[in-house]
């Protein structure tokens, strides 16, 4: 067998770029010999060619190694955006290179969907310049939309102002096809809202529910921007044990980065608790882990304590400084902590706390949301004291790194937060009293104090048939517009969260209408309404989901029928442990509004979440209309220095 260099070679190329690009089987029986015609890479380089034979007389030989070059003397760079919205006017780029001396003859297709088009012109291009085309386009539908450019090498005559040069032959017919694809959304700001249940079958009988998922009506949605998701997993920890979702790499400020290392360790708690975790995840969680640990350091102040950016920024936050040493604890069992760091953070937190046993924000919390109730600056005459919420977070904090519950700072400390329960019941914050009875727990769970404590949230407590939650009163802020189903605001995920912590403790049959309100607070993605309600309400969740879980092989069928125009249809799903509990299964919902009948069969549980997202219009900036700014940006010469032209002030004004 010998490898032939073919005397005509493949007249297209295509734009890929392997190592190795040729490998195939041939049975050659009488024959001795065998061409092949194939596809070359779309790129200028030699290729080395060899060949094994074998049969049963001879046995096995190989062939020489025979040399072939594949070349083309055109090359086409094609730009164009990665995404646009509908009605948007683009603009696709498109540049040919010569890569022989003499000029190239080159004809160009671009497609119909370019404004006059379709294009179909011929121009000469030399190797010193290259061409360069502007073509216009405008995204009418939503949807991924592809753009097919072609060029082809074409025989004749270039002739210049100062020369004539001859097209070679042997080039003409080349071409290069290329195809880019450009995501098209919808005009206006995209809506969302979440439907989520946990739904148990026991004992073989069905659970049925039904689900209304409307869209708004005329003016208030662009049309053909809805689209929706069913999810269905067998855990109520959701699409948060997707590792794209819950395990990420970190790289953003302090507190973000804790938020992420926290997340990590999340993982890694509840699967090991379950005999779920598998290797790859493990090895993922503690890559991340460590980066973020290093990360973390880079916000550490002199004296030990955090801030958002470091010692560049202000002092110290007792918050974060808080936040970081109970991470910390809880990694030491997977990851290397520096103990000196730790230590010295916990110094730093004793000495924060006043005489009176509390212990108040000394620093600045960049983001304050991620502090949730924490960050409202609750009155201490009404009940509503920052530092009694502060002083409660501060002490379980130190409890994880170690500190012995008898140690005076422990003592004096839960003597301060047992301290703001003496007001009348009628002005007991809820979010304070969640971390004051979560702190007497990890202090004391069986002391008069954790009792009376969990009796007074409990009191707190909204009820119904399926759910237990809690609100701020007078003082709620309004719910996190999601569109047609709003979630709770993020402090009352929290206090949700910390109070179910408390239940699982003193209240287990209670904890589990806990644990269904939060489940449907989610968003799409598994998370909740902001950032740090989503670490802890899955903290929670997680020591729920870890509590409830049974070894048994779940065995459940669930079927969803869509009722909705113009045909009603419907999609099955099926959870079992062997095969797919943590599995994520997915499927559209083939037309919006809808009505959801969802039915379950068999033995287990299951999170069913449907996600409904539409675009809405957005209308000129009326002055003092709600859910509305307006961005001005000044530019002005440099304040400092106006003679300095390469400098600029900006002035940024949000109204």
């Amino acid at each position: 067998m010998r490898v032939l260099n073919q005397e005509n070679p493949p007249q297209t190329f295509t734009p890929i770029f392997p190592e190795t690009w040729f490998w195939t089987l041939v049975h050659f029986g009488s024959l001795k010999e065998r061409n092949f015609t194939t596809i070359a890479p779309n790129m200028t380089a030699k290729w080395s060619a060899s060949a094994v034979c074998f049969n049963e007389e001879d046995g096995l030989d190989m062939s020489l190694t025979s040399l072939t070059t594949a070349f083309n003397p055109i090359l086409v760079e094609v730009r164009l955006p990665k995404t646009a919205v509908t009605g948007e006017n683009l603009q696709m780029r498109v540049i040919v290179y010569n890569r022989v001396e003499n000029c190239s003859r080159v004809q160009l297709k671009v497609p119909r969907i370019v404004l006059n088009g379709p294009w179909n012109i011929q121009f000469c291009v030399c190797k010193e310049k290259p061409y360069e085309g502007v073509f216009h386009f405008r995204a009418e539908y939503k949807g991924t939309q592809s753009v097919r450019v072609q060029a082809r090498a074409m025989p004749g005559t270039c002739q210049g102002r100062r020369r004539r040069s001859d097209v070679d032959a042997s080039f003409a017919g080349k071409f290069l096809e290329f195809t880019r694809t450009i995501l098209i959304k919808a005009e206006g700001v995209e809506m969302s809202y979440t439907y989520a249940s946990y739904l148990c079958a026991r004992d073989g009988k069905p659970v049925w529910e039904k689900v209304e998922l409307p869209l708004p009506e005329g003016k208030e949605m662009i049309r053909n921007s809805a689209h929706g998701e069913v999810q269905v997993i067998g855990d109520i920890m959701g699409a948060a044990l997707n590792l794209e979702y819950l395990v990420h790499m970190p790289t953003r400020c302090g507190e973000q980065n804790m938020i992420g290392f926290v997340s990590n360790i999340l993982v890694l708690n509840y699967l090991n608790s379950t005999g779920d975790l598998q290797e790859n995840t493990r090895q993922t969680a503690l890559s991340n882990m460590e980066i973020d640990y290093q990360h973390a350091l880079n916000y550490r102040h002199s004296d030990g304590s955090f801030s958002a950016f470091g010692a560049k920024g202000s002092n110290g936050s007792v918050w974060l400084t808080a936040f970081i040493v109970k991470s910390f604890a809880q990694a030491q069992k997977y990851i290397f902590i520096d103990e000196n760091v730790l230590q010295r953070a916990v110094d730093f937190l004793a000495q924060s706390q006043l005489e009176t046993g509390c212990f108040r924000e000394t620093g600045k919390v960049f983001s304050s949301y991620m502090m949730g109730g924490l960050g409202q600056g609750w009155e201490l005459n009404n009940g509503r004291s920052p530092q009694g919420a502060l002083t409660a977070y501060v002490l379980m904090a130190l409890m994880e790194a170690g500190k012995d519950t008898n140690d005076p700072i422990i003592k004096l400390g839960i003597k301060c937060v047992n301290d703001k329960l003496n007001v009348p019941k009628n002005r007991l914050d809820p979010y304070t009293l969640a971390l004051v009875t979560l702190a007497n727990m990890r202090y004391n769970s069986t002391s008069d104090d954790t009792r009376i404590a969990f009796k007074l949230m409990h009191g707190k407590a909204r009820k119904d048939d399926k759910h237990i939650y809690w609100t701020r009163g007078k003082s709620n802020p309004s719910a996190t517009d999601t569109g047609f189903l709003p979630t709770a605001p993020s402090a009352e995920v929290e206090m949700a969260s910390y109070a179910l912590m408390s239940y699982l403790q003193f209240s287990p049959n209670d904890a589990e209408r806990v644990a269904m309100w939060l489940s449907r607070q989610r968003n799409s993605f598994g998370g909740f309404a902001s950032t740090q309600d989503t670490v802890v309400a899955l903290e929670a969740l997680s020591q729920f989901a870890a509590s409830v879980y049974s070894r048994d092989a779940p065995d459940l069928k669930i079927k969803i029928k869509f009722k909705s125009t113009p045909a009603p249809s419907s999609a099955g799903f099926y959870v079992h442990k062997a095969e797919n509990k943590l599995q994520l299964q997915r499927e559209p919902i083939p037309a919006l509004p809808s009505t959801l009948h969802i039915s379950t069969r068999g033995t287990g549980c299951a999170l069913v979440q449907a996600s409904v997202h539409y675009n809405k219009p957005v209308g000129p900036y009326v002055k003092g209309e709600k859910n509305h700014f307006f961005l001005r940006i000044f530019v002005r010469p440099y304040q400092h220095d106006p003679d300095r032209c390469d400098y600029r002030t900006l002035n940024i004004k949000v109204m």
